[in-house]
């Protein structure tokens, strides 16, 4: 893999609200903790660096790069969460909450083509869900950070796309 630069040479904005907003602090707590969320995604690329570390070295190195940046992207949103005047947590007892977090969330695929196209599902899923969320959020601050995430988000979209259609190639 050529490009095992998996965060885009651009700083991240502080991940400082303009106020305290508790509502949009939970809003913002799916994408931190909920299914679909930067802890789903780092846990997700973490696992499969682990399963595939053996056969396929370079795919695994690649997706250890993205579980790191996606660990940036979890820190970023669980800073945004405290300034909003939120609680950053990852699991809640009240299941009713939006960021109520499990390890079935996980992917858990264990063939190559399959982890490589759901990765690609995932990460545009996620661009959708940030950008559904700056659609509600009306803090500059907060959507400043958020479009930076997008764009790492996007990046990944196209490594991952590069590897998936690699691999397609590659009828070993």
């Amino acid at each position: 893999m050529k490009d095992t630069n998996c965060r885009l040479d651009l700083p991240y904005p502080e991940a400082a609200a303009e106020k305290e907003d508790p509502a949009l602090s939970e809003r913002l707590s799916a994408l931190y903790a909920g299914r679909y969320g930067e802890l789903s995604a780092l846990t997700g690329y973490v696992y499969q660096h682990l399963i595939l570390k053996d056969k396929y070295s370079y795919i695994a190195d690649t997706l250890e790069c993205l579980s790191i940046t996606e660990m940036k992207h979890f820190e970023l949103l669980g800073k945004l969460i405290v300034s909003l005047g939120g609680d950053p947590l990852i699991a809640e007892t009240d299941r009713r909450r939006l960021y109520y977090w499990n390890g079935s969330y996980a992917e858990s695929a264990t063939r190559l083509d399959k982890i490589i196209a759901d990765d690609i599902k995932g990460e545009k899923r996620a661009v959708a869900d940030y950008t559904a969320f700056m659609n509600y959020c009306d803090d500059a601050s907060v959507n400043a950070v958020i479009e930076r995430i997008i764009k790492d988000e996007e990046h990944h979209i196209k490594i991952l796309s590069d590897i998936y259609s690699e691999i397609k190639g590659d009828r070993r």
